[in-house]
């Protein structure tokens, strides 16, 4: 035999908890739904530029480690032509865009020396030479490769 639940006066405080919860849940969703579409109308720089450029700059890696100068010496030529940034974008994202195509122009640029240096010494020597006075990560490292190639020529 099931008990009269709906007469029943004992199970009233059970119901009126699961409305409560019930609603409780509903505000908590309802939250955090607007507070999701508030946050997607922020303009926000999608990642797919940033991951292009990485995918980029590893396939160079990879063509250098195969020993194939030619076809990364063209991939960095096209990642330093890249440089393109939308008109549409806010100040703050074409700002974050030109950094990331600068710090990319950087990293490619030495790449490109430093396989020159090894496939056509004397343009590699002129390029790392004016790379040298340049402030950049690779600075240091510039430095070290002229020196390394100088003293080894004398």
């Amino acid at each position: 035999m099931t008990p009269n639940l709906k007469n029943n006066p004992n199970t009233r405080p059970g119901l009126i908890l699961c409305v409560a919860g019930i609603f409780i849940v509903g505000l908590t969703l309802g939250f955090f739904t607007l507070h999701q579409k508030q946050h997607s109308k922020t303009a926000v720089i999608q990642p797919t530029d940033t991951t292009k450029s990485a995918n980029a700059i590893d396939n160079i890696y990879c063509l250098i480690d195969q020993g194939n100068y030619t076809e990364a010496l063209q991939l960095i030529d096209q990642a330093m032509a890249d440089t393109i940034i939308p008109t549409d974008l806010s100040v703050a994202e074409r700002e974050y865009k030109q950094m990331l195509i600068d710090n990319r122009i950087e990293e490619v640029t030495w790449l490109k020396i430093t396989i020159l240096c090894n496939t056509h010494p004397e343009e590699g020597l002129a390029q790392l030479r004016t790379f040298v006075h340049k402030k950049s990560p690779y600075q240091h490292e510039a430095q070290k490769l002229l020196n390394k190639i100088t003293t080894t020529s004398m």
